[in-house]
């Protein structure tokens, strides 16, 4: 899980802001590279919306309601069954399923842009501060994270997570219900996993929200991006040399990670202030029309086939970025208003969604089949249900998402000697 969709947007005002003295010392074909930035910064920020809306897919429909109705995890039985047996439909919906749901491709996704959204402020001498950047990290994901935390706590508290009891009334102990909130509800224990353990001591048992696995990846690969920069941009200069072989060191020992500098590359590009860069764009040219939308859809399709291993994951997710990037078509479509809203509420949706997934969803699970009727309607409204709450809980989230944006700047600042401490 990555950082916030939204640090996309105030990575794009800090870039474009600013005064002529500033501005004044980039070349015409570097100041067009800044204009550049404003409709490259909009559609990552889509992607990563979308990126979100797959976790929820995963969490909700591969695993949650998958817990009742096997079929909806299309799992690689089934799929063969299916094409055995030539029911076609049946295989269409089901691939489609596999596509929109496939969470660990999205968080990949997300690795790679925390790598561009922590390095592009960065790559501009003038508006460099890394000691003010790092120390306001901490902060910038742990506000949000304390919220989600406690909001899990009182749904614990209050009894109302019911995954665990709907994983035992539908006779599946080993289910993806009983994976998450499976510690006793305490708010000491939900302030030390907020404040502490989501970060540097991750333990499922006693995780207030599963989801944040993803955190100490997290917060390793943002200490490394920093650590990039500070030794080797400290100049100014691009090592694309160094840059390329740290990458390609990292995909064979963490693949994760690895992301994170494809994501500083991409930043490198878009800033467009080095040789290396303007070849790559220079080479890539010719082949701009088609061959990024070709590398887009044949990534997702067999990120329907390839799971289960990082690598290939990884590879996968940084061909997707590097396709959007590239295409027009993909940059306009992760541009429009729905994608903008998406990525708007990525960061809180990511957060809240499990909490929402483990209570209403798996309550819905146990009792409405008491009721009766078709399975398929029950799934049906579990489904639309569960998402409608689940988006609206991520923009009542929004408020929490701009104070910590406000704090964590302050509190840098502070911190490093900038200011004075925030009241």
């Amino acid at each position: 899980m990555p950082p916030p969709g939204s640090e996309f947007g105030r990575a794009l005002t800090v870039v474009l802001q600013m005064d002529d003295s500033v501005t004044s010392q980039f070349t015409g074909h570097e100041a067009a590279s800044i204009s550049r930035t404003r409709q490259r910064m909009d559609y990552l920020d889509g992607l990563r919306g979308w990126g979100a809306l797959m976790v929820l897919m995963s969490h909700l429909v591969a695993n949650c309601l998958a817990t009742q109705a096997p079929y909806l995890a299309y799992r690689a039985g089934i799929f063969r069954a299916d094409v055995t047996q030539g029911h076609w439909a049946s295989v269409s919906v089901g691939l489609l399923l596999r596509l929109v749901s496939d969470g660990h491709l999205a968080v990949m996704i997300f690795f790679t842009l925390s790598g561009f959204a922590l390095s592009i402020n960065q790559l501009n001498s003038s508006g460099r501060n890394l000691p003010q950047a790092a120390a306001a990290r901490y902060f910038r994901l742990m506000l949000p994270i304390l919220a989600a935390s406690l909001l899990a706590y009182a749904f614990m508290a209050a009894g109302l997570l019911h995954n665990l009891a709907a994983a035992e009334a539908l006779g599946r102990p080993e289910s993806w219900l009983t994976l998450s909130f499976r510690t006793d509800p305490s708010l000491l224990g939900a302030l030390r996993f907020a404040l502490w353990d989501v970060f540097f001591d991750y333990q499922a048992q006693a995780s207030y929200n599963s989801s944040l696995w993803t955190m100490p990846i997290e917060m390793l690969g943002s200490i490394a991006i920093y650590g990039y920069l500070g030794v080797y941009r400290a100049a100014g200069r691009v090592y694309w040399r160094v840059l390329g072989l740290l990458t390609l060191a990292l995909y064979g020992l963490q693949p994760e990670l690895a992301c994170f500098f494809v994501g500083l590359m991409l930043a490198e590009e878009v800033r467009g202030r080095t040789g290396g860069a303007a070849a790559l764009r220079q080479v890539a040219t010719p082949l701009r029309r088609f061959a990024p939308l070709t590398v887009f859809a044949l990534a997702f399709a067999a990120s329907v086939f390839l799971r289960g291993n990082n690598w290939l994951t990884s590879l996968l997710a940084v061909c997707i970025v590097l396709g959007v990037v590239h295409s027009n078509l993909l940059r306009g479509f992760f541009s429009n208003g729905l994608s903008m809203f998406l990525g708007r509420i990525s960061f809180p949706l990511y957060l809240v969604h499990i909490v929402f997934v483990c209570s209403w969803s798996a309550y819905l699970l146990m009792a409405l089949p008491r009721i009766g009727g078709s399975e398929a309607l029950a799934l049906a409204f579990n489904f639309v249900s569960t998402v409608m709450i689940c988006v609206a809980a991520a923009v009542a989230f929004l408020p929490v998402e701009s104070f910590s944006l406000t704090v964590s700047k302050h509190v840098a600042r502070w911190l490093t000697g900038d200011v004075t401490p925030p009241v």
